[in-house]
């Protein structure tokens, strides 16, 4: 169709074959706005294809032309019919007696507020945030016995989601003051560990952090003979190591050491040996005193001197001829200056006293800080707001670290376990915390600034348009798959649509619309933490192997770690025990383990870095929590909205078994369990099961939400939403959302049942089959991706790397999550309506697709699943990579069937060559290519021919819609690459 007056095509029909008498065509032409009004002319041009279809630039020729003037059309528009009907001539040189039959019927584009199409998370307007709604009609001749002249009309829409920003923007807020509280922990655990250290730049700081200062000197050991042996002062010398056994833990630290000369007779007064640090000054405040030392009752504790000495022969080359050491305290050394205490020097081998060392000990503590520094408590930190379990808090390692104590275990072989370990020093190094505080303080500063922008952007402060959608890279409702790298946006769900398809029947005599007549649909990219990637979190190996992946993988691996440190734990708790043991058969007083035993030093290491490792995964794992659950709750709550703006489901049971069992809700993964897919697979498992402590009330607006609450933009009926956490911490942890509606709109249109404070849970599946090319290789055992690596063939348009095929697949995961949804989607349907099969009857055919889907691509899996969730009244989301290519072969095929429902005569299936032709008219005419457009710049689907031929049936894309082969998505138009 062109517009005569400026020769614009205005619109063009899907292709029909042409061997047939009357050619039916469903995608309709748009007449322009105010044509009626302008008097214009429009001409129809009917155009034929050569039959070299084949060919790369077929021929198309002109059949034949007619004209419509707004005059002709005038009495047909003003008409009180729903439809109207034209005749006329085909004005052809090619073919006689043809003509045109016309059905005018009024355009739907932009459904009114609560009409047909229209949702709650639908925008006011689309002058600035919000990009215009993308539609597409098509017409289908109904089945009989309707007359000739009825018509069915599917209006398909996509409409961004008014609460997906909000959404974002509060559980980033919330997440931000979670932070906050993470940040003041882990400094106070490196202010912590620092007080416990010895090594300070002054003698204030070391006070400052309660330490005395303490200098001493040696001038000589005192030795006669060793047993029946004279030693000769001349020929013999001593190296001497000094240890500080510190009261709150068994380990010494070696502290320094020195040569000093032997004497026969008395100690002389010049040092020749002096040595300063600062040892701590332990409290009875301090619950980790050893209980010996603490026997002694006394206000403080510093801990003890041990003197190693190593006597050796200059006449025999320096050869050690007796080791000795002796032990004293320096509590009878406080705040005194050249105390000399002389300590007995026992021979290691014969354990009899053999001499004596004095030190001079001049230590200072009139300006110690006496308080015990406080380590602030991690309550409702990051981590346990995430809904994580604290895994190593419990074992008593310290410092606690990161989380509340969520798993306490009062059984009396753990509590001295936790007693034992309690005396063996901080299990976190220094150094590590200061790596760790910068971490925990670059997510609190980036979560503030997430949610600050957030805010800004919906109260009107900050707006910039954007030149295109594809380039948005700051917050906004939509946020594009190409968009999958900024950090800014890593909490807000992307490509969010509500897909919906509403039908009507229209007649000359009457209009009306169908009982079950709405389709509705949320697509959206995965769930998954993009920016942080899938790569090792560690850097490096660590003691259970590589650590990569998504949060299923991660979080697998973070308690492979915590039972990796409950070993490593038992072994030095078994060293210690067995050197003591050693100790104790010469010394029965001794309560320190040597800072030079290799052995347990070796396995007290290992216990650090394990307990390390096991902070950095945690936190990795809760900061990703943060970022996917912030988007699933979006997409989730966008998709239960638009269950209420649907008038069949409100006007039935479903809002009654909303609020009794929970409102039931499918997500639909069409990734591949490959590879950087298998990532996100992971990612969005983890995020759709924290669903499970939601819930949702809905609360009339009284002209503003409650402190904090944030606004929702542009919408005419969703006012503000507001997140909290209502009980538990930890994975008992339960958060609410209330969503602020109009008064009007909640007293008129909510049901009177999910009024009044009534809360409404999600029960939020995941079924996922991979049906791509990757999948097909993981499926058939084959590294298929290595092949297409070498040819470039693998590229998708929408990677964003070209390393998405690396990695071992894992088909497992894939069974595992189904056989997860299966179970629970059978609880929920047992509740609703019990039945005495183990398996509800509605869910056989689910049942057996899943058995029957190892090793294949099974799209009956989603078919069924899909269909369930729709007879319990709940939603479903359809995702991928990037929610614009396999989604949209996902959604235009059940739209698809929708129709087709309609179209024949009860009971007589629709052939499924009819359902697959309506798809694929779909697929060209319809929202998704422009969705493409939107969230990359081209209307090109992400494969390539060779991808296709590996697709389920259903899920095949027509030819001239694909991106092509050339690597990073270039089309063979010169067009350049879709996203790079």
């Amino acid at each position: 169709a062109y517009l005569v007056q400026t020769g614009e095509l205005i619109g063009i029909t899907e292709p029909q074959p042409a061997d047939v008498q009357v050619m039916r065509f469903g995608v309709p032409l748009t007449l322009p706005p105010g044509f009626k009004q302008h008097q214009g002319t429009i001409e129809l041009r009917l155009y034929v294809k050569s039959g070299a279809g084949l060919l790369q630039k077929a021929k198309y020729y002109l059949v034949g032309h007619s004209s419509l003037t707004s005059a002709n059309l005038a009495p047909l528009l003003s008409t009180a019919g729903d439809v109207s009907f034209l005749k006329i001539p085909l004005e052809s040189g090619l073919v006689q007696n043809a003509g045109l039959e016309l059905g005018l019927l009024p355009d739907p584009k932009i459904p009114g507020l609560g009409a047909r199409g229209w949702s709650l998370t639908s925008p006011r307007s689309y002058l600035e945030l919000y990009r215009p709604p993308l539609d597409q009609s098509y017409v289908y001749k109904l089945r009989s016995p309707n007359p000739p002249t009825s018509l069915l009309l599917a209006t398909e829409r996509a409409i961004e989601s008014t609460v997906v920003l909000p959404i974002s923007a509060a559980v980033t807020k919330f997440l931000s003051g979670a932070a906050k509280v993470s940040v003041q922990h882990a400094q106070s655990v490196m202010a912590a560990i620092k007080a416990n250290g010895i090594a300070f730049a002054t003698e204030e700081e070391a006070m400052e952090h309660g330490h005395a200062s303490c200098n001493f000197g040696v001038s000589s050991l005192v030795c006669a003979s060793l047993g029946e042996q004279p030693l000769d002062p001349f020929s013999t010398r001593v190296t001497l190591s000094f240890f500080w056994q510190r009261p709150d833990s068994i380990f010494e630290i070696e502290i320094g050491g020195g040569e000093v000369a032997v004497t026969n007779l008395e100690a002389t007064q010049t040092r020749t040996l002096s040595l300063h640090f600062y040892p701590k000054v332990c409290t009875t405040i301090n619950s980790r005193i050893h209980p010996v030392v603490s026997q002694a009752e006394k206000p403080f504790y510093m801990g003890s001197i041990r003197i190693f000495a190593s006597v050796l022969s200059t006449v025999q080359g320096g050869m050690p001829i007796a080791t000795l050491e002796g032990v004293t305290s320096l509590d009878p050394t406080w705040n005194r200056k050249n105390f000399i205490v002389p300590v007995p020097m026992v021979d290691r081998a014969t354990n009899e006293t053999v001499g004596s060392i004095s030190i001079d000990i001049s230590t200072n503590a009139a300006q110690t800080n006496m308080k015990e520094m406080p380590i602030e408590a991690p309550i409702d930190g990051l981590v346990s707001m995430v809904g994580l379990d604290t895994l190593a808090e419990d074992m008593g390692c310290y410092p606690f670290l990161d989380g509340d104590a969520t798993n306490v275990n009062n059984d009396p072989g753990h509590q001295r376990r936790k007693q034992q370990l309690g005396t063996m020093g901080d299990f976190i190094s220094y150094s590590y915390l200061t790596v760790h505080v910068k971490r925990v303080m670059g997510v609190s500063m980036a979560l503030d600034e997430k949610q600050t922008q957030y805010h800004q952007v919906l109260t009107g402060q900050s707006f910039q348009q954007d030149p295109a959608s594809h380039q948005i890279r700051t917050p906004r409702p939509f946020r594009p798959s190409s968009s999958r790298g900024e950090a800014l946006l890593s909490a807000i769900g992307f490509n969010v649509h509500v897909q919906s398809l509403s039908l009507s029947e229209h007649s000359k005599e009457s209009s009306k619309q169908i009982k079950g007549d709405m389709f509705y649909n949320v697509t959206c990219g995965a769930p998954a933490d993009h920016t942080a990637g899938f790569g090792n979190v560690l850097g490096g190996p660590s003691p259970v192997g590589n650590i990569t992946g998504g949060l299923r993988r991660l979080e697998t691996k973070r308690a492979d770690l915590a039972r990796a440190l409950a070993d490593a734990q038992s072994a030095l708790i078994k060293g210690v025990v067995s050197e003591f043991a050693e100790l104790r058969k010469r010394n029965s007083s001794a309560r320190h383990v040597s800072a030079r035993n290799v052995e347990v030093t070796r396995l007290r290491t290992v216990v650090i870095q394990t307990m390390q490792a096991l902070h950095t995964v945690t936190w990795a794992c809760a900061v990703r929590r943060g970022n996917v659950f912030s988007q699933v709750l979006g997409i989730a709550l966008t998709s239960y909205l638009t269950s209420l703006s649907d008038l069949n489901k409100l006007s039935s049971k479903w809002p009654e078994a909303w609020a009794r069992h929970g409102y039931l809700l499918t997500f639909e993964g069409l990734l591949s369990a490959a590879g950087k897919e298998l990532g996100m697979i992971e990612d969005a498992s983890v995020a759709i099961s924290m669903l499970k402590a939601v819930t949702i009330v809905l609360v009339a607006d009284q002209g503003g939400g409650p402190r904090g609450s944030i606004p929702v933009a542009q919408s005419p009926y969703v006012k503000w939403v507001n997140f909290q956490v209502t009980t538990g911490k930890g994975s008992r942890i339960q958060y609410r959302v209330d969503i602020g509606i109009d008064s009007n709109y909640y007293t008129q249109r909510i049901p009177a049942v999910l009024q009044h404070g009534v809360s409404v849970n999600l029960v939020a599946n995941l079924y996922q089959m991979g049906v791509d090319i990757r999948q097909w290789g993981a499926n058939a055992g084959m590294r298929v991706t290595k092949s297409l690596n070498q040819q470039n063939l693998h590229n998708e348009v929408d990677d964003d790397d070209g390393a998405d095929d690396q990695g071992i697949p894992d088909n497992d995961v894939l069974i595992s999550l189904n056989i997860e949804a299966l179970r629970k989607m059978n609880e929920y349907a047992q509740e609703v309506s019990p039945d005495p099969s183990t398996v509800h009857p509605s869910l056989n055919q689910l049942q057996g697709s899943i058995m029957a889907s190892s090793g294949k691509m099974t799209h009956a899996v989603l078919d069924y699943a899909s269909a369930v969730t729709e007879e319990f009244g709940g939603g479903s989301v359809i995702f991928c990579k990037s929610g614009k290519d396999r989604t949209a072969m996902q959604v235009t095929y059940k739209m698809a069937k929708f129709v087709s429902t309609y179209l024949n005569e009860p009971g007589t299936p629709t052939p499924t060559e009819q359902i697959l032709s309506d798809a694929a008219v779909m697929r060209l005419y319809g929202t998704r290519l422009p969705i493409c457009e939107k969230n990359v710049g081209q209307n090109k689907y992400a494969f390539n021919s060779l991808q296709v031929q590996f697709m389920p049936e259903e899920l095949k894309p027509p030819p001239n819609t694909l991106a092509g082969f050339l690597k990073g998505g270039a089309v063979f138009s010169g067009g350049g690459g879709i996203e790079s």
